[in-house]
């Protein structure tokens, strides 16, 4: 009876794990505008501690910021929307009270970039492994095109005596994107998603980071600037 039992819990497991999509992962928000994403913000009993332009909407209004991108010739504003999300399908669940990170970026009220971050601790490795190899396959599927994968470094060990420190490197940025471009194409629409695994550390007492570090992370940054002004140059 309790093998059952186990099999039918794992069963019900696999089963929410293989509804994850593209769409569960991103919660639908790119290329959304923000009247759309609003009405989602306001009513999704899954947020929290959301903010908008760095500051928390309840409390303080702010204007968007200019787009100062060189190449735009017109006026053009940007906002930034940051929200926790209960976790979602698409990860481990490890506690009740476990959640991912989601920040938004859009110009002229459109979502353009979605990044989604998901934190571990060092006991959870094996589940940040589980998460990376799964999502980056269902990823590969709609982003086929890798374009390369670069190591990620930050300044550590910052003194009064030696103020350059030194750079260790902390994790690794997988570059992905939907459509092989061109050799001689200049300016495009970016459309791709960087996955990035880190080791996060603490701030140093006067600049940098320091050891030792703290938890492990899990990044999915999604950018598609198809119907914005935007482009390669700059977003």
């Amino acid at each position: 009876m309790k093998k059952t039992l186990l099999i039918v819990i794992f069963n019900f497991f696999f089963l929410l794990k293989s509804q994850c999509n593209l769409s569960s992962l991103t919660l639908d928000l790119l290329g959304k505008e923000y009247y759309e994403v609003s009405n989602i913000l306001y009513s999704d009993i899954n947020i929290s501690d959301l903010k908008i332009n760095f500051f928390n909407p309840a409390e303080k209004k702010v204007a968007d910021y200019d787009a100062n991108f060189e190449y735009l010739n017109e006026k053009h504003y940007k906002k930034y929307i940051q929200f926790n999300y209960v976790l979602p399908k698409c990860f481990t669940n490890s506690n009740q009270n476990d959640y991912v990170e989601y920040s938004l970026k859009l110009i002229d009220d459109k979502v353009y970039k979605v990044s989604i971050s998901k934190t571990y601790s060092f006991d959870e490795k094996i589940n940040l492994q589980k998460d990376l190899e799964r999502l980056k396959k269902m990823i590969k599927e709609k982003y086929p095109v890798f374009n390369g994968k670069d190591n990620i470094s930050y300044r550590f060990n910052i003194t009064k005596e030696n103020p350059e420190g030194e750079y260790i490197q902390t994790g690794t940025n997988e570059k992905f994107s939907a459509t092989k471009l061109n050799s001689n194409t200049k300016i495009w629409k970016v459309n791709s998603c960087d996955i990035i695994t880190e080791t996060e550390y603490s701030y140093g007492k006067i600049g940098g980071y320091s050891l030792p570090a703290k938890n492990l992370k899990l990044q999915f940054e999604f950018t598609n600037l198809k119907n914005t002004v935007l482009d390669n140059r700059g977003y």
